[in-house]
């Protein structure tokens, strides 16, 4: 077991809030996963911290076909796709392997600057896409997203960005909770739900 506590930032806090993980070890797997925390959370927000990095040259193709659709997205808007990030989620279709999330709200569309002085312009963003080892399972606009490791498979949580909410002393955004259906081989939304408010300490 690993247990840790890192920059609240990897919670979707501030960097002084309690972020707690923790993770036990598969030997099968050869890697640490995910599970809830000891206070019982099993939400990982944002992009997933990553116990043991992967090489860009272990990811499965289907890693790069998505990151070559987000690429598209930007350059048929004249802008070039920046920040990219790959993460290997938890377990999200029930397989017992990792799946991959492509994408992160650190990454868009940015439109160089056009002249002298001129401020480079970000675009509407690609999104994110959710992908299994051999087949993509998931795309959604909203770059902002979460899983949730008390469900089994995990559950991909896709987040709705506004202006009147995310912030300190705002309400929480809504959010739509995606959960494996082996039927359709995809990920499939539920209801909408408001999450919580954040709380700076």
């Amino acid at each position: 077991m690993l247990d840790i506590e890192i920059h609240g930032t990897h919670c979707g806090l501030s960097g002084v809030n309690e972020c707690r993980r923790s993770f036990r070890w598969e030997e099968g797997a050869g890697r640490f996963v995910e599970q809830p925390n000891l206070d019982g959370v099993g939400r990982l927000a944002g992009s997933l911290l990553q116990i043991l990095p992967v090489a860009e040259g272990d990811y499965p193709p289907v890693v790069s076909v998505a990151l070559g659709e987000l690429t598209a997205f930007c350059t048929v808007r004249g802008g070039d796709y920046e920040g990219g990030q790959v993460a290997r989620s938890p377990d999200l279709d029930g397989d017992g392997r990792p799946d991959w999330i492509v994408g992160s709200e650190y990454g868009g569309c940015i439109k160089s600057a056009s002249g002298p002085g001129a401020a480079r312009t970000l675009l509407p963003s690609p999104g994110v896409r959710v992908v299994a080892q051999d087949a993509a399972i998931l795309a959604v606009g909203s770059p902002v997203h979460a899983a949730d490791v008390s469900t089994t498979p995990a559950t991909f949580i896709s987040i709705t960005a506004a202006e009147d909410c995310g912030g300190y002393d705002q309400q929480g955004c809504m959010e739509t909770p995606y959960r494996w259906d082996a039927a359709t081989g995809r990920l499939v939304a539920g209801a909408p739900v408001r999450g919580r408010a954040l709380q700076l300490e």
